[in-house]
């Protein structure tokens, strides 16, 4: 459905707008029997989107409950009358492109009937320029617990970041606080996060395109988040950072900009190797246990490079005491 031009004064619905009275005055049990009868019956309202006509049925408790008529009924008991245009008028949000046909049937904002329109109901009834509403039924008011900012995500699922003046075009409407979610952005670092448990620190990585659907919440600036960590692999200089917003290596400045703190050493370190020493002899000796221990220490690294095990079978210097 195309974009529709619109007022751009934010204007909220009246509080109440009745529909036009009914032809006659006639007691409601009256009236029924007269419908049922094929006597006047009740007052007939059409709607000018579609082909839908209804009886304005008088309750018993004087409430008027719209109801749709059949094609058959119509021709037997009101004998093809002639429909009121029913009391409609087309709206939209100003940030949407979605046009809504509200209907006032009586009694109030319960009452109303809210029809979004297709294409064609939107040409069946004129292709009529909506006005800008201050609230439409179904939209869902909500606040994030990173920011003061409200929200609005209207019936077509798109989301609005409300000013003042548009959220008292609404009537004040309450807001649900999603105070334990939200979204962060580390000071340090150009990552955004969205928070789905603050408390917790549980969340995940917040792209470009999500944030502009979610209508740019501002995100709360920290220098961390709970449950993140910095991290280095052993032996390495390389520092990590994990958390919602990313899991990557950081640079210096980052690392500084973070308070510098120390890391978290992962995986097991391999020893440093001795430095290779001088030529050795059997003779330097004084038992066999001392060569056996220094071949220990060394041939790991360099083999027998002092030619203490004659016979290979890793048996230093054997003839010693």
């Amino acid at each position: 459905m195309p974009t529709v031009a619109a007022e751009t004064q934010v204007t909220g619905l009246p509080a109440t707008l009745a529909a036009p009275e009914p032809a006659t005055t006639a007691p409601a049990a009256e009236l029924h029997t007269q419908a049922t009868a094929g006597g006047a019956g009740w007052p007939l309202y059409k709607i000018v989107y579609d082909s839908t006509i209804f009886e304005l049925v008088t309750q018993t408790d004087q409430s008027r409950t719209p109801v749709p008529l059949s094609y058959e009924k119509w021709r037997d008991v009101y004998g093809f009358a002639t429909p009121t245009p029913a009391d409609t008028n087309f709206v939209k949000y100003a940030w949407s492109p979605t046009v809504y046909a509200v209907t006032f049937w009586p009694g109030g904002e319960n009452y109303w009937m809210w029809t979004r329109l297709s294409f064609p109901q939107w040409q069946t009834a004129g292709y009529p320029t909506p006005r800008n509403a201050g609230w439409i039924k179904g939209s869902y008011y909500y606040k994030w617990g990173t920011s003061t900012e409200l929200f609005v995500e209207g019936e077509d699922g798109v989301n609005h970041k409300l000013t003042g003046a548009e959220w008292a075009a609404s009537g004040y409407r309450p807001y649900v606080d999603r105070g334990n979610e939200g979204f962060m952005k580390l000071t340090w670092a150009p990552e955004l996060a969205r928070m789905s448990n603050l408390s917790t620190g549980a969340g995940r990585p917040l792209g470009y395109n999500e944030w502009r659907d979610e209508a740019f919440p501002t995100p709360q600036a920290v220098q961390r988040i709970t449950g993140d960590k910095f991290y280095k692999d052993c032996g390495s200089n390389t520092i990590w950072y994990a958390g919602p917003a990313m899991n990557r290596p950081v640079s210096l400045r980052e690392w500084q900009g973070a308070g510098s703190p120390s890391p978290t050493v992962t995986g097991t370190c391999s020893p440093t190797p001795p430095s290779q020493p001088a030529d050795k002899d059997c003779s330097d000796f004084a038992t066999q246990a001392q060569a056996q221990a220094w071949f220990n220490t060394y041939y790991p690294y360099y083999g027998d490079f002092a030619m203490l095990d004659s016979d290979g079978d890793l048996i230093a210097c054997e003839y010693l005491p």
